[in-house]
């Protein structure tokens, strides 16, 4: 097993076993001074690969120093911009290039002894003329494989597709089962998930970096005996509770296509037939496999387009993990309309600078980006500095759009249309919408709008009945767009997909969000919040939803959530802002908000804890308020 010498940054230095036998041996022989020279000269070149590859603020997570020289290790590669790449892969030849040159002119000067001098040169040359051989997997096929993939990125996209449907195909042998597929947030994944639609099945998509319980819970609820997994995260992948058969999807593509057997695959593939089955990851509870439908996706796609106006000439701006349901967009968009994705680097979103700039090098016209996303780069005053110039198209989701940020978006972006979307993964991601009609007021409240052509939205009563205009009730979900339920769990299913108790001529599915609403007089739905968030306070009952949309239209408040503890009795607030205290807070909410409804904890945060989908993680709030109890 390697063995870890070194941290230098974010890199690990590592030692394989193998090398450093050689090593010692080496020093026992005559070639002692060549073989010293030759490894220090192949750090040197690997030292220079990462420095310039944490210049692109993507630093390696390892250099090792194997018995054949040393490797370095960096993650998704391919996200980096072209001009960044290139610079990383010729970081290394050019400090060998170096190398020779100055051994040259020490030799010359006699600062050096001739033979010393010699070695270097020799040493480095090697190294040079091997790493440069575009047919071996080092710095030359590198920079081979990374111009060619600018200029046939969508053939290549096609052909994994159809090189990994071809394989998929043989082993499930037309059984219409789930795929998992354990990727990373890179342009192969979404051709790795069509390769299994490729081939007759659904994909069950798996963030790599998620944790080795959660991964162990999706698997276990798939009960599947296939796996396709990117290679750097096959190691991980073996460690799961899982005994089926793991695929290397780069090995996949050492095979061939068979277009017959892809073609006999396409004919009995069904508009129902399931596409992809999403694990929902919300505050609380168990996940559960959403599973859609392809006629529920298309559906869905071409809604949004048309609201949106996306069009062939657009990029789109990925921000969301891509085993989550906001990236169903940015990856079926391109796909129906020829648009492009560009996949935005997680860790630009902490530095609103370098993401405007990224932005803006990829042209991105077009964003459908959670709410926290958009907050951030306000709140940081981004707009001070520099703006998205190429952004026209403005969606966000998933909770509660502070209209004091968008209202600092619309100011820096006054041409860009800005949308807010609402709807679930069970209503294939989103079932209504709101086009901001103009300048929004700090205190405003948005509407989450009226529904998509493809979907009906209505409210029923807890007594399932018809609730009246301008009263609240559990929004509910009808229309060619819903889940086909949940994976291998009936009894879930038919807890929240059931018969619309409105409609006793025939059989209608209908979707309980177990959110709750009103319709205003002009027909936009307005949001009061989640169902299962009221509770028995004081003998009052109390939507805490309702607390979140009061404190969020105090001026300075960024962020909130309520929660109530139940052992104490106590409604607790969290905020985010400068600029505004607690008693601030307070104040505001007793002029809102009936005296039993005012929190009797506020407590400020530096950021609001989050999920891998953006939304707010109520558990890591929930472990504060234990906390605080215990102290």
């Amino acid at each position: 097993m390697k063995r870890k010498i070194a941290t230098l940054g974010e890199t690990d230095i590592t030692v394989h076993p193998a090398a450093g036998i050689l090593l010692l041996l080496g020093l026992l022989t005559r070639w002692r001074a060549l073989l010293i020279c030759t490894y220090a000269s192949i750090l040197l070149h690997e030292t220079a690969h990462a420095a310039v590859s944490a210049l692109w603020h993507h630093p390696p997570q390892e250099v090792e120093i194997t018995p054949l020289g040393a490797m370095m290790r960096l993650e998704d590669e391919e996200r980096l911009p072209l001009t960044a790449r290139i610079s990383v892969i010729l970081a290394g030849p050019l400090m060998t290039l170096i190398l020779c040159a100055l051994s040259l002119w020490l030799t010359q000067n006699g600062v050096i002894p001739r033979e010393t001098g010699r070695l270097i040169f020799l040493s480095n040359a090697g190294i040079l003329l091997v790493n440069l051989l575009p047919a071996l997997p080092l710095d030359g096929g590198r920079l081979l494989s990374a111009v060619l993939l600018r200029l046939l990125r969508r053939e290549t996209c096609w052909r994994v597709m159809r090189i990994i449907g071809t394989a998929a195909a043989k082993f499930r042998a037309g059984q219409k089962k789930p795929i998992a597929v354990m990727s990373g947030r890179n342009a192969h994944t979404p051709a790795v998930f069509l390769g299994a639609v490729y081939a007759g099945c659904c994909y069950a998509p798996m963030d790599g970096t998620m944790p080795v319980h959660r991964l162990n819970s999706i698997l276990n609820t798939l009960d599947t005996d296939l796996m396709i997994v990117q290679r750097a995260f096959y190691d991980k992948a073996k460690t799961l509770d899982f005994s089926g058969t793991i695929l290397i999807a780069e090995d996949l593509l050492e095979g061939s296509e068979d277009a017959a057997l892809l073609a006999d695959c396409r004919a009995r593939a069904r508009e129902l037939d399931p596409l992809y089955i999403i694990f929902t990851s919300g505050s609380t509870g168990t996940p559960k496999g959403v599973i859609t439908a392809q006629h529920s996706l298309m559906c869905y796609i071409e809604d949004y387009a048309g609201v949106m106006g996306i069009a062939r000439e657009d990029v789109l701006g990925n921000q969301s993990p891509l085993d989550y349901i906001a990236a169903v967009r940015d990856i079926y968009l391109p796909l129906r309309f020829g648009a492009t994705t560009a996949i935005i680097p997680k860790e630009l979103f902490m530095s609103p600078e370098r993401l405007f700039e990224y932005m803006n090098d990829k042209g991105v016209t077009a964003v459908g980006w959670s709410v926290s996303a958009l907050t951030v780069p306000a709140a940081l005053g981004a707009f001070e500095c520099s703006v998205p110039q190429h952004l026209r198209k403005v969606c966000f989701s998933g909770s509660v759009m502070p209209c004091s940020c968008l209202r600092q978006w619309q100011l820096a972006l006054p041409e860009a249309k800005f949308v807010n979307q609402y709807g679930p993964t069970e209503a294939t991601a989103s079932c209504t919408y709101y086009v901001v009609p103009g300048l929004v007021e700090d205190t405003d409240v948005l509407p989450i709008g009226k529904p998509y052509p493809h979907y009906e939205v209505f409210l029923l009563s807890e007594r399932n009945e018809a609730v009246p205009d301008g009263e609240i009730g559990e929004i509910c979900v009808k229309g060619p767009i819903l889940a086909l339920g949940y994976y291998n769990s009936r009894e879930k299913t038919a807890e929240s997909f059931l018969q619309n108790p409105l409609n006793h001529a025939y059989d209608e599915r209908i979707y309980k969000t177990g959110d709750l609403g009103h319709f205003a007089p002009d027909g936009n739905l307005m949001f009061h919040g989640r169902k299962d968030r009221q509770v028995k306070h004081l003998g009052h009952r109390v939507e805490l939803g309702e607390i979140d949309l009061a404190a969020a239209k105090v001026p300075g408040v960024e962020d909130c959530c309520a929660l109530y503890d139940q052992a104490h009795e106590q409604i607790w607030l969290f905020y985010t802002g400068e600029g505004v205290t607690k008693r601030d807070i307070a104040v505001a909410l007793r002029a809102d908000l009936p005296g039993f409804m005012v929190p009797r904890k506020i407590e400020q945060l530096d950021a609001m804890p989050r999920l891998d989908n953006g939304k707010t993680n109520m558990r890591a709030l929930a472990e504060r308020i234990t906390a605080a109890a215990k102290h």
